[in-house]
């Protein structure tokens, strides 16, 4: 499992004080607003200070410290943040999408293998599993409890 998960992109400046809109990778906005610390590196580099963070459209907009105009802040765009998985709340019951991939699709009822989990696509209505077996095929499976029976973590 993953220690540090992406939660977003800076995609610009917002205002004159330092301020970032954040393109957010999660569910809810309002999920990520308790992260008191984001990293700008996959194992946990580049650590900054969350100041404020609030939701804004859709998006977060999210003040660090010692990023206190918009040069500073434009010079973050782009860049993708992570958080600490601990750091995140997520319902009882939910995980990270990060924790789906690598799992392995078996069928109920026969034992199949069909692959592991390569990504997961969100589609509005549901999300759906792309498998990808060992020849390389993929399937695409929708992730409803129908379809998805358990998941096995």
């Amino acid at each position: 499992m993953k220690e540090y998960l992406e939660i977003g992109r800076i995609t610009s400046p917002h205002g004159v004080r330092g301020e970032v809109k954040t393109e957010v990778w999660a569910d809810s906005p309002e999920s990520l607003t308790g992260v008191k610390t984001v990293y700008m590196g996959s194992d946990g580099s580049g650590p900054a200070e969350v100041e404020c963070v609030r939701p804004h459209g859709g998006r977060l907009l999210i003040k660090l410290k010692g990023v206190d105009d918009a040069d500073a802040a434009n010079a973050l765009r782009g860049k993708v943040l992570y958080a600490h998985r601990d750091s995140i709340r997520i319902p009882p019951g939910s995980c990270f999408i990060e924790d789906i991939k690598e799992l392995r699709a078996i069928d109920a009822d026969t034992g199949r293998d069909y692959g592991k989990v390569s990504d997961v696509i969100s589609t509005g209505a549901n999300d759906v599993y792309v498998l990808r077996d060992d020849t390389g095929r993929e399937r695409l499976i929708p992730a409803i409890s129908q379809v998805v029976l358990e998941k096995d973590f």
